[in-house]
């Protein structure tokens, strides 16, 4: 920065109105903050109704996925029973035809019990005819008893076919009257939605234009103060500043190194090693500035509605609800006192108790808990303190 021109007095003029007009919009700005204070109870309605349009498509999405899964086992069902079916049919055929065979051999022999007491006198032939007409009877009466043991087992088949096809149309009208339900609270919850974010922008608007006025302000403040300080203290005091920040770096060089080697792990936690939840865009880093306020404990990453959710590491599910602020929010225990935290989810697929594989889906992802659009915020914990999420996972 060049050395200033004007004497102290002139800074120190400028420095004073420049105060003054700090505190002028401050006080603007604390106008605006009690605007804001005294629609609390407003706004805690609006997401009220938020939270509980949000449940309601989790718990109608969470129906569709079941009623999806019975549909596709009662048609696979209805396909093996046609297929015994067949197969019942085809032995029925055979069987008859077996009969109509014997009966037609029987008829051209012309030998029945009377005619073979009545053909001659040779008491030999007689008795084989007899065997012979004993032994054809007895094969026809076995046949005749397999194809009824058929014809019962044709009928329960058919029996339980139109109970299965009555199964498969009342499933089908389910998921019909879901998906209306699902359509009608989808509804309900962009109306909500629309009004809370255009109460939070509005308010957000006007609070955030004067906290930047009352920045820009306050900076200039500083550069006068600044000025000064450099004024009175010249080249002597920029060059010891100039060692303070090389020593500063040095130091902060030092310490980032050492932070990275002693990362805590874990049995199924360690840096580089984790699956990724999802695939998507990163939009705000672990330690980044949040638009809200404060800045990030984890990942935002960009996906599309109904996107799988997947867990990176095996454990068990301990939080599995909707919270204000996160929407649907589940979390995970991975021992070793790890946790893995998935919020803005569209439906929840896990509850608590659940245990979990690394790469299970576990929701499935939305823009829950007031967020415009579609995205999954993901943190990792260890003790209860937040981590570089990108540390730890693979790839995204």
């Amino acid at each position: 920065m060049s050395q200033p021109q004007d004497p102290p007095q002139e800074l120190a003029r400028q420095q004073a109105q420049a105060q003054q007009q700090r505190e002028a919009l401050r006080k603007q700005l604390e106008t605006v903050q009690q605007k804001v204070q005294t629609r609390q109870t407003e706004e805690r309605t609006a997401f009220a109704a938020l939270q509980k349009s949000e449940q309601a498509i989790s718990v109608t999405v969470r129906k569709l996925d079941q009623l999806d899964k019975m549909l596709a086992q009662f048609e696979t069902e209805l396909v093996q029973t046609q297929t015994k079916m067949d197969e019942t049919r085809a032995r029925i055929d055979a069987q008859q035809e077996v009969l109509s065979e014997q009966l037609r051999s029987q008829y051209a022999s012309g030998i029945n019990a009377w005619s073979a007491l009545l053909a001659g006198e040779d008491p030999q032939q007689i008795s084989r005819d007899l065997g012979y007409l004993e032994f054809v009877t007895r094969a026809r009466s076995e046949a005749i008893a397999n194809l009824q043991t058929n014809q019962a087992e044709l009928l329960t088949l058919q029996q339980t076919q139109k109970q299965q096809m009555a199964s498969v149309e009342q499933t089908k009208d389910r998921l019909a009257k879901e998906r209306e339900q699902l359509a009608s609270e989808q509804a309900q919850r962009a109306k909500v939605h629309a009004q809370v974010q255009a109460q939070l922008t509005k308010e957000r608007k006007q609070a955030q234009t004067l906290a930047a006025d009352e920045k820009r302000l306050s900076v200039m403040v500083e550069d006068l103060s600044i000025e000064m300080d450099r004024w009175r203290a010249q080249q002597a005091q920029a060059a010891q500043q100039a060692e303070h920040q090389a020593a500063r770096e040095a130091v902060h060089d030092a310490a980032r190194e050492a932070a990275l080697a002693a990362l805590p792990k874990g049995k199924r936690i360690a840096r580089g090693q984790l699956l990724s939840p999802v695939s998507g865009a990163v939009l705000a880093r672990y330690g980044s500035r949040n638009p809200d306020g404060g800045s990030w404990r984890g990942v935002l990453i960009r996906v599309n509605e109904g996107d799988p959710v997947k867990v990176v590491s095996e454990g068990t599910v301990v939080f599995s609800k909707w919270m204000a602020g996160y929407g649907n929010l589940i979390i995970v225990d991975h021992d070793d006192e790890f946790l893995s935290v998935y919020a803005y989810n569209q439906s929840l697929l896990k509850d608590v108790g659940d245990s979990v594989r690394a790469g299970d889906v576990i929701a499935k992802a939305g823009n829950t808990g007031g967020q415009l659009d579609s995205a999954l915020y993901f943190e990792l914990r260890h003790q209860g303190k937040p981590l570089d999420p990108l540390l730890y996972i693979k790839k995204l």
